[in-house]
């Protein structure tokens, strides 16, 4: 038994997690954000929720808040503003030193994806980029449907580009998520945790609450 840590910027550019209903999605995020919260002041940080239900969101102060989307629409438009704050960055190296760190929270992205709305499409010329950038994504959706899933391009552009992935419980049948890796039911908030370059390993998310505001 041992701390394991999500090191974005560091080992881990992104991250995706895969989990069926209950599995500890949303308690992920929020971990996720608190830490983020407490590493970094508002000049450092920016904060970009795509979060249909609003689960997110409320952890988050609005001197932190770069932009909220509650619907695909709204998702593809705040992720064309990032690729705009992107490419000044890409021109300007002075911008590029300057700008906060700006993590994309992706939340449920099955739903903001539905339709063919290609919500992270604006991204995704800067992902490769995403280190130098300080650019970081991540994104959640659900064990079933996810094999095909991985064929969207978005999500194979950001396990190619970086992402470190953590599968949650949810049913062995969907099949392979990632290569010699399966789901299987697992009490909330466990599941493997998948880096590139190292074995799978089983972590447990620790319980973190929800808050009636973020004031």
């Amino acid at each position: 038994m041992e701390p394991a840590f999500l090191e974005l910027g560091v080992r881990d550019q992104h991250l995706m997690a895969f989990g069926d209903t209950r599995s500890g999605k949303t308690t992920l995020l929020r971990g996720i954000v608190r830490s983020l919260l407490e590493r970094f002041n508002p000049d450092e940080l920016v904060l970009a929720v795509m979060d249909i239900r609003g689960d997110i969101v409320r952890e988050i102060p609005e001197a932190y808040l770069g932009g909220h989307a509650s619907t695909a629409a709204e998702a593809r438009s705040l992720s064309a503003a990032i690729a705009a704050e992107l490419q000044k960055r890409t021109v300007d190296p002075a911008a590029k030193l300057a700008g906060p760190r700006i993590v994309v929270i992706a939340h449920d992205y099955d739903i903001l994806a539905s339709g063919g709305t290609e919500p992270l499409k604006p991204l995704l010329p800067h992902l490769p980029s995403a280190r130098d950038l300080r650019l970081h994504v991540l994104l959640t959706r659900p064990v079933a449907g996810s094999s095909r899933a991985m064929y969207d391009v978005a999500m194979q552009t950001l396990r190619d580009t970086g992402g470190s992935s953590l599968i949650l419980s949810g049913e062995r049948s969907e099949g392979q998520i990632l290569p010699h890796v399966y789901a299987e039911q697992m009490v909330p908030g466990r599941g493997r945790f998948v880096r590139r370059g190292e074995r799978p390993r089983i972590v447990q998310v620790a319980n973190f609450g929800a808050v009636q505001n973020a004031a």
